[in-house]
């Protein structure tokens, strides 16, 4: 059983955790594809609060910006904007919540858009987005 299947397990195993976190940092875009849905999102909502996963997934998501963008890409860059939005809602709260879910919500908003640039509409969602989960 390989260590992912083994965190995929028992999300509470602290050295598949830190094996985890290791590799998935150093995979390029087409291999961490491949673990998005099975670990790198349920280990958002798992740890929403750890620094380092949320730099995980965020890197994946730099990772990602590519010239050419997928449906696929603009799926996930939605579902991981999503988990960043529920995970806010959860943890109103923290202050470091809310910059990710702007940091997220730009890079999805980013993806979404041919020229590649955020507009002025697109910050005016992300706020409203922001501080309807942080009430």
């Amino acid at each position: 059983m390989s260590r992912f299947d083994q965190f995929s397990k028992n999300p509470t195993d602290v050295e598949s955790l830190e094996f985890v976190l290791k590799t998935l940092a150093r995979l390029d875009k087409n291999s961490l594809k491949k673990w998005m849905r099975p670990i790198v999102i349920p280990l958002l909502k798992l740890k929403p609060l750890d620094k380092s996963i949320r730099d995980l997934v965020f890197d994946y998501a730099n990772k990602t910006i590519t010239i050419s963008v997928t449906i696929s890409d603009e799926a996930s860059s939605k579902e991981m904007y999503d988990a960043a939005l529920e995970i806010l809602s959860e943890h109103p709260e923290q202050l470091p919540l809310r910059q990710y879910a702007l940091e997220v919500g730009r890079w999805h908003f980013t993806i979404q858009r041919p020229s590649r640039k955020i507009t002025i509409y697109d910050e005016q969602a992300i706020q409203n987005d922001i501080a309807v989960r942080s009430k």
